[in-house]
C-alpha cells in the first residue's frame, strides 16, 4: 500500500476515511513500525504501511484476511457504477441461510462494484416486501456506505449522492 496523507481509502467496516499522518509506533515490544492514521467519521485507526500480502498469499483461502482498506472508488469509474446500479437485479435466494451465506461471500469482496450489486438485488427484494430485518440492516448499511463514497469520489453532496443513487435504483 503507497497512499498519502490526504487520501480517501475505504474500509469494510468504517467506510471512507482520510488519511491524517503516517505515524511510526511500537506495538508489543516489537520493532517500530510506519502506520496509516485514518479519521472516519467516529473513529480513527491505525493500518500498517508495509501490509505483509506474500504472508497473508501462503494462507488457505477459507482463513485468508482481506486487505484492511481500499482505495476510493476513482470519479471515472462511476459510470460503469450507474450501469450496475440501473441493471436487472440478480434474484437472491428465498432461504434465508442460502441468501445469507450468498451475501457474506459478496461482503467479503470488499469491492465497490460488489456492494452496488448487492444494493440493487437487496433493493429489488425490499420493493417486493421481501425483506426481513436482517436484510433491511444491511441494505440500510450498504446506501450509507455507498452514498458516503459516491459523494466523496465525484465531489458531490451525500444529499446529491443520495438521490441519484435512488434514481438508478428505480429507474428500471
Amino acid at each position: 500500500m503507497d497512499y498519502q496523507i490526504g487520501e480517501y481509502l475505504v474500509h469494510p467496516a468504517f467506510g471512507v476515511g482520510s488519511i491524517k499522518a503516517i505515524e511510526k509506533m511500537i506495538v508489543e515490544a516489537a520493532e517500530p513500525t510506519l502506520y496509516y492514521r485514518v479519521a472516519f467519521d467516529d473513529i480513527t485507526i491505525w493500518i500498517p504501511v508495509q501490509y505483509r500480502q506474500q504472508s497473508i498469499d501462503r494462507l488457505h483461502p477459507s482463513v485468508r484476511p482481506h486487505a484492511p482498506v481500499r482505495p476510493l472508488t476513482p470519479k471515472s469509474e462511476l459510470p460503469r457504477y450507474r450501469t450496475v446500479l440501473s441493471s436487472p437485479p440478480v434474484p437472491l435466494a428465498d432461504d434465508f441461510r442460502v441468501r445469507q451465506e450468498g451475501i457474506e461471500s459478496r461482503l467479503k469482496q470488499g469491492s465497490f462494484q460488489a456492494l452496488c450489486e448487492l444494493m440493487r438485488d437487496l433493493n429489488a427484494r425490499r420493493v417486493g416486501n421481501q425483506l426481513n430485518k436482517y436484510d433491511s440492516t444491511l441494505l440500510e448499511k450498504l446506501r450509507l456506505s455507498i452514498q458516503k463514497e459516491w459523494a466523496v469520489s465525484s465531489g458531490i453532496s451525500e444529499e446529491q449522492a443520495a438521490f441519484e443513487i435512488e434514481q438508478m435504483l428505480s429507474s428500471r
